[in-house]
């Protein structure tokens, strides 16, 4: 499962973002392995697991429940909370792993995609910048499974961008970014995570809300804090001794190192 994770998160950044396996290690502690946002155990596990800098994913595997399937942190916030800084996955979206429709890694996608500092695509709903990126459709709430072709916010230009890995569609829908969104993230990475210095924020560019037509796409939270960029679903109890999983980075641009603990 860690392998085929980490060869899904190299396929979906699409080589504007590299990771490389460094290691696994393994840690037995049930406390940390059934915590969740803002808890006592959360921040006992990061405290004690966190690895690196700004530059530096730490993904903890763990044992959600309530419907939630991970959460992250922006960029922007590592300043302030660098222990708190990463990415919490529930385990049964892992490739292969227990979770139906959302088991195939798309979820440790759409967190490291906050990570690197994107919102979802139904940030804001329709009206207003949305998720300050140009070329994703405004779109009025979550998908839901793969509703290809839904319209939520007839006003604004191009169908809901459901295939889009930061919308809520199932792991077999979603299969892309957008230039906008690698344009921004790889602008949250030099100015927050390769080196860690607090700068200013990148310009925000705003959504046109109306264009006369509105093309056919036929393939396909606010910041700061640890409940940042949660995707929320409903699934199983499921069990597994313990886990936590890290990634550390390198020194190349847009290059980590990855280190496993978990199940």
């Amino acid at each position: 499962m860690i392998q085929q994770q980490l060869q899904v998160l190299n396929q979906d950044y699409g080589g504007r973002f590299q990771f490389v396996m460094a290691g696994t290690t393994r840690q037995s502690n049930p406390s940390w392995f059934n915590t969740g946002p803002s808890s006592p155990s959360q921040t006992a596990m990061k405290n004690s697991l966190r690895r690196g800098g700004p530059e530096s994913l730490n993904i903890y595997t763990t044992s959600l429940g309530n419907s939630l399937f991970g959460y992250a942190t922006f960029p922007t916030s590592y300043s302030s909370a660098p222990k708190d800084d990463g990415v919490v996955i529930d385990f049964g979206t892992l490739p292969g792993s227990s979770t139906q429709g959302y088991n195939r890694g798309k979820v440790t996608v759409h967190e490291v995609g906050h990570w690197l500092g994107l919102y979802h695509t139904f940030q804001g709903g329709c009206s207003g910048p949305g998720d300050y990126v140009s070329d994703t459709p405004a779109e009025a709430s979550p998908a839901g499974s793969c509703a290809v072709g839904r319209d939520s916010c007839p006003g604004a230009a191009g169908l809901d961008p459901v295939r889009n890995f930061m919308d809520y569609s199932n792991d077999a829908c979603m299969n892309q970014f957008t230039a906008g969104q690698y344009e921004r993230m790889l602008t949250y990475h030099q100015m927050y995570r390769n080196t860690g210095a607090p700068q200013p924020a990148p310009p925000k560019p705003t959504k046109t809300p109306t264009k006369p037509t509105k093309p056919t796409k036929t393939t396909g939270p606010t910041s700061g804090g640890v409940t940042a960029g949660a995707r929320c679903g409903a699934f199983g109890s499921n069990q597994c001794s313990s886990g936590t999983m890290y990634v550390c980075g390198g020194n190349a641009p847009h290059t980590w190192q990855v280190w496993y603990t978990g199940c």
